[in-house]
């Protein structure tokens, strides 16, 4: 077989690999935000969604920079978190505290994946910074 069918069959399959993990990681997440729902409460997922967080100190605020070194600070302070509750907490100090919390767990979802040899994810799907 010819050398240039070879490297098209391996970037397919490579291809393919990166999409099944990408499915994957969206239902992972789906799967969190429905036994979040079942645990709070349908209606108390909506209005949680529909009101701002409540505001933090102005000690713990984390407002002027951008999301992902805000998650890196959050993750360096505490525990290793989910993306749901990473986002909850980013929301919590001020991080696009009004805007759509999706929003927010796909860009960092995005972007710890731009910087994977920064950020790491545990087997439970718990990210943490790494050292």
């Amino acid at each position: 077989m010819d050398t240039y069918y070879l490297l098209r069959d391996k970037a397919r399959a490579r291809r393919d690999n990166i999409i099944k993990q990408a499915r994957a990681d969206y239902w992972r997440t789906i799967r969190q935000i429905e036994q979040l729902v079942r645990t709070l409460g349908e209606e108390r997922h909506r209005q949680a969604l529909a009101t701002p967080v409540a505001p933090c100190d102005e000690s713990e605020s984390l407002r002027g920079i951008t999301a992902i070194k805000a998650a890196e600070i959050v993750l360096l302070q505490g525990p290793s978190l989910t993306l749901i509750e990473l986002a909850i907490e980013l929301r919590r100090r001020g991080i696009q505290a009004t805007g759509d919390p999706r929003k927010l767990v796909r860009s960092l979802r995005a972007s710890f994946r731009y910087h994977h040899k920064k950020y790491r994810r545990d087997a439970k799907g718990r990210w943490s910074v790494a050292e």
